[in-house]
């Protein structure tokens, strides 16, 4: 991601652009996780303009450790529904011997007792 794009330097050139364009700059790794029933951690930015008040004051808000599972907001489905979720067994095959699959289990199938991972 930008955090370790080109070494860092990517990420240092945006938060040097913003800061000569007269802002100060917060930033904060956030993984939804904490609220979400899904892993997906983004770099969030807030940029203020150097000259208003709130510049100083600004914090990142304190997010709750709610650690959801996918169950908790999926709803219910029926023995019908479940077939259309199914794979074929060559798919199946085919996925559960892909490098990705080998590496991490929980990116490609989720867990409903856990957050999951991002479907996109």
């Amino acid at each position: 991601g930008i955090l370790n794009c080109d070494d860092g330097r990517v990420m240092a050139e945006v938060l040097q652009g913003l800061e000569e364009s007269g802002y100060r700059v917060a930033h904060r790794v956030i993984d939804s996780s904490s609220i979400l029933p899904q892993k997906r951690r983004r770099v969030y930015f807030v940029a203020i303009r150097m000259d208003l008040p709130a510049c100083e004051r600004f914090r990142f808000p304190w997010l709750p450790q709610l650690k959801r599972a996918l169950e908790e907001v999926l709803e219910p489905i029926t023995e019908e529904q479940k077939g259309y979720l199914t794979v074929s067994e060559k798919y199946w095959s085919k996925l559960v011997t892909s490098q990705v699959y080998l590496e991490k289990p929980s990116d490609i199938v989720a867990v409903l007792e856990e957050p999951a991972a991002p479907l996109i």
